[in-house]
């Protein structure tokens, strides 16, 4: 069984975002959240900060989110609006200034939440910045996508040791 290495990516993000001068990241798409998170519900939004990680989700994910991202991120569950809940909640995550957001990943809608219930914070867009990180593949991921290609390509008699891979 791989190693979790959530922590680890919620880790080098906040180095990211000490870098681009962020107090916190919030992160709303789908496939960064569940890389960050492992949650992998389609209702929900994070916010990375340099020492916390919130996940905010409705009611109807509950147990998911506890299940799949409960080890490394605070859970906090709404029956009525993810984003009140969600910005209720950033304000208790201490002395937060400038906070990115995923401009690719907000529709415009969304982003307008953040000129009327966001006015407390600084709103800096961001792009990419997570799928930077997951971009970079470490040693592990290496080997463990290299397995099956050396597999098949033994059974098929073209494994060369020098190339690693078919």
């Amino acid at each position: 069984m791989a190693a979790d290495r959530r922590r680890d990516r919620q880790e080098a993000l906040v180095r990211t975002l000490e870098v681009e001068g962020l107090d916190g990241l919030v992160v709303t798409s789908h496939a960064n959240i569940r890389y960050l998170t492992g949650f992998s519900g389609s209702a929900a939004v994070v916010v990375v900060t340099r020492a916390d990680v919130l996940l905010v989700t409705d009611f109807r994910y509950d147990a998911q989110a506890r299940g799949e991202a409960g080890a490394v991120a605070r859970i906090e569950v709404d029956s009525t609006s993810v984003w009140d809940r969600f910005f209720k909640e950033l304000a208790t995550l201490g002395p937060l200034t400038t906070l990115g957001y995923e401009a690719h990943a907000l529709s415009v809608h969304d982003a307008e939440r953040f000129a009327q219930a966001g006015k407390a914070w600084r709103w800096i867009p961001t792009t990419e910045l997570v799928e930077r990180l997951r971009a970079v593949k470490d040693e592990s991921w290496r080997r463990a996508r290299a397995a099956p290609c050396r597999t098949r390509a033994r059974a098929a008699g073209r494994w060369r040791p020098a190339s690693g891979c078919c």
